[in-house]
């Protein structure tokens, strides 16, 4: 999670947030109000602390990276002090299909089977794991790698894109997972579960982060120097922009991920296609 005096950047995994970081840390750096901080107090986020008191105080601008649940990366929503809550918040979206293919070929679901219940147990299910292709893939992470099997109102479990969403920007993530129906969405009543944010889309990142600084206190040249970077992998690496996610998909396979993730298609109908 990345704090500003006037905005809250939300890292969900897998949508090109190690690009933002890198830009704002970068820029912040080179101002000199770059201020790194760690805090682990289980439930901090939810109540008054004086370091985040005096820091919302500060004249000028700042930049602090926050630790959350041992990780720098991935903080939600919830997460975010509550000195901070009534700032805007921008995050990274990406489309749904595309990842799922980052989240098959990073791997990490293979290295340690006991999260899944012990190498045995998932076995049994899965008999060639961690050998698994990607329509297997798609299985397993609707069954193993799925934060909560509830049914949404409409019926049927949510998928995991749908619910790493949700928790991600939803101030009460597991009332919405019963709420959600498409009637919810396209109604407008889910906006008011969302917490207050500017999606950026991973495939335009570069243009619309520019775009989002642009508009608020950052310099000319620090808004290009986003909108000319390079594209930024994390250190683990990350697909060339030439393996195309369409390749994955059979058309029965794009069915079943469609009817899986689609609340989230409604959310984000430029994806639905």
């Amino acid at each position: 999670m990345i704090i500003t005096r006037d905005f809250v950047y939300l890292h969900l995994p897998k949508t090109g947030g190690t690009f933002i970081a890198t830009m704002l840390m970068r820029i912040h750096e080179e101002r000199g109000d770059f201020v790194e901080t760690v805090h682990t107090t289980p439930g901090f986020a939810g109540q008054v602390n004086p370091y985040f008191k005096r820091l919302r105080r500060k004249q000028g601008a700042y930049c602090v990276r926050l630790m959350v649940r041992d990780r720098y990366q991935h903080g939600h929503c919830n997460d975010i002090p509550i000195e901070y809550r009534d700032l805007p918040v921008v995050a990274t979206v990406r489309n749904p299909y595309d990842r799922y293919v980052s989240q098959f070929k990073f791997g990490w679901w293979q290295r340690d089977p006991s999260m899944f219940g012990g190498l045995e147990a998932v076995q049994k299910d899965y008999p060639t794991y961690p050998d698994l292709d990607f329509g297997e893939f798609v299985r397993f992470a609707n069954d193993r790698l799925l934060p909560a099997h509830v049914s949404s109102a409409d019926g049927g479990v949510p998928g995991l894109q749908t619910q790493q969403f949700v928790a991600q920007y939803c101030w009460n993530p597991d009332n919405v997972l019963r709420k959600l129906s498409l009637e919810y969405v396209r109604s407008g009543a889910f906006v008011k579960d969302l917490c207050p944010v500017r999606f950026v889309h991973q495939e335009r990142l570069s243009d619309e982060l520019a775009g989002f600084l642009a508009e608020g206190s950052y310099r000319d040249y620090e808004v290009e120097i986003v909108r000319s970077a390079d594209r930024i992998y994390p250190p683990e690496g990350g697909r060339p922009a030439t393996d195309d996610w369409k390749r994955y998909y059979p058309p029965n396979l794009k069915t079943d991920v469609r009817a899986r993730e689609r609340l989230l298609l409604a959310i984000l109908p430029e994806y639905d296609s």
